[in-house]
């Protein structure tokens, strides 16, 4: 149940135990309803074609990545406007681009060395929006 995230011929797997926080707030349909000038409410509804935030986290104590995946996922979100395609739990892809305005990485390392290696290992949080 590999979580992995994928541009042309390059994947970076994730650690399978991060934990999808916001998988059951999404709301397909969205609803604005109004009064209009006579009174009645108006109430219109559509199915979302796009947007869900994907909220990927780990823990202090579970679902830690090396500092080489950590740097690889920095530069991932480095390219502006790049659809990647990411794998939750074996399901079928989805197609996303990292959400850099709620601060697309949050990484802070397990034990803090003055001079950290490749596999020295680190809590994170990865924020993804869901694009079609």
């Amino acid at each position: 149940m590999a979580h992995t995230l994928t541009y042309a011929a390059t994947t970076i797997t994730l650690p399978d135990d991060l934990l999808w926080e916001d998988e059951f707030t999404w709301q397909s349909v969205e609803q604005r309803s109004q009064y209009s000038i006579t009174g009645a409410l108006l109430v219109e509804s559509s199915v979302k074609q796009a947007g869900r935030s994907i909220t990927l986290r780990g823990g202090m104590d579970f679902a830690w990545i090396d500092r080489a995946t950590l740097l690889a996922l920095q530069a991932a979100a480095a390219q502006p406007a790049r659809v990647y395609s990411l794998v939750v739990r074996s399901e079928a892809p989805r197609n996303v681009v990292f959400d850099l305005e709620r601060g697309a990485i949050e990484a802070s390392p397990v034990i803090d060395y003055s001079d950290p290696s490749a596999d020295d290992s680190y809590v994170v949080t990865l924020r993804y929006i869901e694009v079609g």
